[in-house]
C-alpha cells in the first residue's frame, strides 16, 4: 500500500469536491435570485439532470480507476497537471466572479440581459467550461485513470458544445 499515493490523492480529490459542493451551493442561491428578481426561464428542463448523473458518473469512474491501479504522475509532467489544474480552477473563479449572480450550473433565459464580457470574458467565451475541459483531461491524466480520461473526455466534449449551442441560441449568437 503507498501511503504516499492515498495522501496525494484524497487531498487532491477532497479540495475538488469541496469547490464542487461550494459552486452547487453558489448556483442555487443565485437561481433562487434569478427567479425571484428577473423572472429568468430555465432553458431546459431535464439537461442539468443529465449533466450531474454525468459528472457523478465521471467521478465515480475516475475514483474507481485510480483506487485500482495507485499510481500517480511525478516530474514534469505532474506539473503540467497540476497547472492545468490550477488553471481550471482559475478560470472558474473569474468566470462566477465576472458572472456575479447570473451565475449557475443550470441555463437560464433571462429577458433584456446584455451579454457579459468583463472580467474574463474579454478573452474568453466560456470559461468555465474549458476549466471543466481541463479538468477532465488533467485530473485522471495525472493518476493513470486512462479509461476515464479515453471515455468521459469525448462525452464532455459533446455535453460542453451541447451547452454552448442553448446558450447561443437564447442570446441570438447562433447563426442558422
Amino acid at each position: 500500500m503507498d501511503t504516499n499515493f492515498y495522501q496525494h490523492f484524497f487531498l487532491l480529490l477532497s479540495i475538488i469536491l469541496l469547490s464542487r459542493l461550494h459552486e452547487l451551493n453558489l448556483s442555487r442561491k443565485n437561481e433562487k435570485i434569478l427567479l425571484r428578481d428577473y423572472e429568468a426561464k430555465l432553458v431546459s428542463p431535464y439537461e442539468h439532470y443529465f449533466i450531474y448523473f454525468f459528472h457523478f458518473s465521471w467521478f465515480a469512474f475516475f475514483l474507481c480507476e485510480s483506487l485500482i491501479r495507485q499510481k500517480a504522475l511525478y516530474g514534469f509532467p505532474s506539473i503540467i497537471c497540476y497547472v492545468l489544474l490550477t488553471v481550471a480552477q482559475i478560470l472558474r473563479m473569474e468566470s462566477m466572479q465576472a458572472l456575479g449572480i447570473h451565475w449557475t450550473a443550470k441555463i437560464y433565459c433571462i429577458k433584456d440581459q446584455p451579454i457579459v464580457k468583463k472580467g474574463i470574458f474579454q478573452f474568453i467565451a466560456h470559461p468555465s467550461y474549458l476549466a471543466v475541459i481541463l479538468e477532465f483531461f488533467a485530473l485522471p491524466y495525472l493518476f493513470h485513470a486512462y479509461w476515464t480520461l479515453f471515455i468521459f473526455l469525448p462525452l464532455n466534449l459533446m455535453i460542453v458544445l451541447n451547452r454552448i449551442y442553448l446558450e447561443k441560441k437564447i442570446t441570438g449568437r447562433l447563426i442558422l
